[in-house]
């Protein structure tokens, strides 16, 4: 993915997703993840924007930043936000629970998938979360790796097959 120019960047604006205000856990809020902050409201965004945590602060949602997203990728309307993980070389597509299935949608699907194959020479990894259910997107396929809990991550790893080298995913503690 390219990243637009700052003017680019500077004209996409949240509006009225903030759905990673509803997906994403915020530790400092007590705010678990998938039910809505309570600082967020649709018409005005967060009521505490200027001293939020450093949490938000930090997090940054790709379809704000990487203008090659079409407007079908805006998390309001696609269901999915998709961020880097803070320490790790993945990219995670957080879908809304409400909207399980969303993720699997061609369009949304093929372009994780090419993601997932493009980054694997610099070990760049794509997941899916759908609640606490993980799902590994491969080149090949998809491995869905069941429920995590918050101390668990996904690691991929090069292993020797009958077929010749292959990736797998697999559930770790966090460290």
């Amino acid at each position: 993915m390219s990243i637009g120019t700052v003017a680019e960047q500077q004209a996409r604006t949240c509006g009225e997703c903030g759905l990673c205000c509803k997906l994403l856990a915020v530790e400092a809020l007590g705010k678990p993840a998938h039910t809505w902050c309570d600082h967020f409201a649709a018409k005005t965004g967060c009521a505490i924007y200027e001293r939020r945590p450093d949490a938000c602060r930090a997090f940054r949602c790709l379809w704000l930043d990487q203008t090659a997203l079409g407007a079908e990728w805006k998390p309001n309307r696609s269901h999915i936000v998709l961020h880097l993980a803070a320490g790790e070389n993945q990219l995670i597509a957080t879908v809304d629970p409400e909207h399980p299935e969303a993720w699997k949608r061609k369009e949304y699907h093929a372009l994780l998938r090419d993601w997932a194959e493009r980054g694997l020479a610099d070990g760049f990894q794509v997941i899916v979360k759908v609640g606490p259910r993980i799902v590994a997107i491969m080149p090949d396929r998809d491995i869905d790796l069941g429920e995590f809990a918050e101390d668990e991550r996904v690691r991929f790893a090069r292993v020797r097959t009958p077929e010749g080298i292959g990736l797998v995913a697999r559930r770790v503690p966090a460290e």
